[in-house]
């Protein structure tokens, strides 16, 4: 099992030396046609994953207590967030696909994808108070712990990334159509 797993990482690694070398190599049609489908393949990874983890956690314990539901919802909350995000990356690569690159369209959807990161980074924040509170009541002593896993501040920092990329974009559909109308 552990050779397997080594096989698995180092097949990650090069998959994201693949993914690097997309990126500079700046061929546009390839990397949005090796996008579209990445974007597909995660996913449905990371759905599946999370299905998946949601299932054993409930085959595990039929005797389903709070923490468990927390876990469970966590799961939920985000396979809603994947397919919110995946929805919004996939009309952004439709438009790159058709060649609309200067719309208000990729926009407005990197703004929802900014705004789905950020209400993630407060559902994790709430999800994790709410465990540490049934932890704090099923304990004996007066022990008060909260944890917040990277996760949240990864998806703030995804949320306030995709919120400058918006920023940039519109300033950027601005210029164009003002070259549009100077022609």
């Amino acid at each position: 099992m552990f050779i397997l797993f080594i096989i698995l990482q180092l097949a990650c690694i090069i998959f994201a030396f693949f993914c690097l070398y997309v990126i500079k190599n700046k061929k546009f049609n390839f990397s949005v046609k090796f996008f579209q489908i990445l974007l597909f393949i995660v996913s449905v990874l990371i759905v599946s994953t999370s299905l998946i983890s949601s299932i054993v956690y409930i085959w595990k314990d039929l005797d389903i207590n709070y923490l468990i539901l927390i876990f469970i919802i966590n799961s939920i909350v985000d396979i809603f967030f994947i397919v919110v995000i995946t929805f919004y990356s996939h009309c952004i690569i439709k438009n790159l696909r058709k060649n609309i690159i200067f719309d208000k369209k990729n926009q407005n959807s990197i703004h929802e994808i900014a705004c789905a990161f950020i209400y993630w980074t407060i559902t994790e924040a709430i999800l994790g108070i709410i465990i540490a509170i049934i932890r704090n009541i099923n304990s004996v002593g007066y022990e008060y712990s909260i944890t917040i896993s990277t996760s949240f501040f990864i998806y703030l920092l995804l949320g306030v990334t995709f919120s400058i990329i918006e920023i940039l974009f519109e300033r950027s559909i601005e210029i164009y159509e003002e070259n549009k109308l100077t022609i």
